[in-house]
Order: C-alpha cells, then sequence, then structure tokens
C-alpha cells in the first residue's frame, strides 16, 4: 500500500484524497552496468566498451542528469532497483535526449527504458541529427514492486553526448 503513514485514518470517509506527488524511481547515482546474462536487450555486441568515466552526473538549472558520452561508449545497458513500487494505472515519466548527435557516416541509435515487463520507451535515432530534449509519458499496466530491476539501454555510434534524468513514477 502506498500513501502517506496516516492514509488509514481516510479509510471510509469519502473526503479523501490521495496527495502522494510524483516520486523518483530510481537514484541517478544507482547505475550498474548489466552484466552479459541480466542484459535484456538483444543488440548487444560482441565486444562492449563503455568505461565509467564515459556516464558523469550533471546538474542544469537544479536539475540533475545521467551524461553519457559515447567517444568511448559504444553500448552500455544500466540496472539498478526501483525506490518505489509502481501500479498499474500509475504514469511513469521519463526524460531524455541528446546534444547534436554525428558519426562518420549515416548510422542509427537505439535508446531505451525497461521496468518489469513494460517498455517505456524504445527509439530509433537516425545519426546525425540536431540536438533533441523528449519526455516520455506511459501508463503503466502492472504493479512493479519496489525492489524490482530498470533498465537503461544505449547503442549509440559516434561520439555523441546523451542526457538521460530521473524518471519518475506520478500515482493514480
Amino acid at each position: 500500500m502506498r500513501g502517506s503513514p496516516c492514509a488509514w485514518i481516510c479509510i471510509g470517509l469519502a473526503a479523501c484524497t490521495s496527495s502522494a506527488g510524483p516520486q523518483d524511481l530510481i537514484d541517478l547515482d544507482g547505475w550498474r552496468e548489466a552484466g552479459t546474462a541480466e542484459d535484456p536487450f538483444p543488440d548487444r555486441p560482441d565486444e562492449v566498451e563503455c568505461p565509467t568515466s564515459s556516464r558523469v552526473i550533471e546538474l542544469e538549472e537544479g536539475v540533475p542528469y545521467l551524461e553519457v558520452d559515447t567517444t568511448f561508449c559504444n553500448y552500455m545497458t544500466l540496472v539498478q532497483e526501483t525506490l518505489v513500487e509502481v501500479l498499474s494505472g500509475d504514469r511513469v515519466v521519463f526524460r531524455w535526449g541528446h546534444r547534436e548527435l554525428d558519426a562518420p557516416s549515416p548510422a542509427q541509435a537505439h535508446v531505451a527504458l525497461l521496468i518489469g515487463n513494460s517498455l517505456i520507451e524504445d527509439r530509433t535515432v537516425d545519426i546525425p541529427a540536431l540536438e533533441m530534449d523528449t519526455v516520455v509519458e506511459f501508463e503503466m499496466s502492472e504493479d512493479v514492486p519496489k525492489g524490482r530491476p530498470i533498465w537503461l539501454h544505449l547503442h549509440n555510434h559516434g561520439d555523441n553526448q546523451w542526457l538521460f534524468y530521473t524518471p519518475e513514477v506520478q500515482p493514480l
């Protein structure tokens, strides 16, 4: 059961409403590299090169985000456990983007966010491309208990910068 510790007082009272606001699904510092056996994405190359130095937490107007510089990172699947439960009907909001994308020849990148069996984002991005910022809103069709894996995936070609903000859950 999600809500304030005093939610039980409202049971049976018509005037009670939920005051739960958006909650962070993850801690940006909590990402770790997924091993080959636990990586749920099928496009993993034979040789993955993505040193931790390719990832840094940045701050823009007081909002933290994970910046991934793909100069030396050809593929990345990060994983961590969710900090809160997500219920069917909740809305997951995931903001991400990239700086201007370039590659030695036309290519495509793959960006995905997976929670439980729900693919929140699954997008192929043509390279080259202009700078982009997007917000994905996804209505969950399954319950995901707190502590379940969440995966962030990037398969990139070229020297580019990708920005990933903390996914949030907005309860019903």
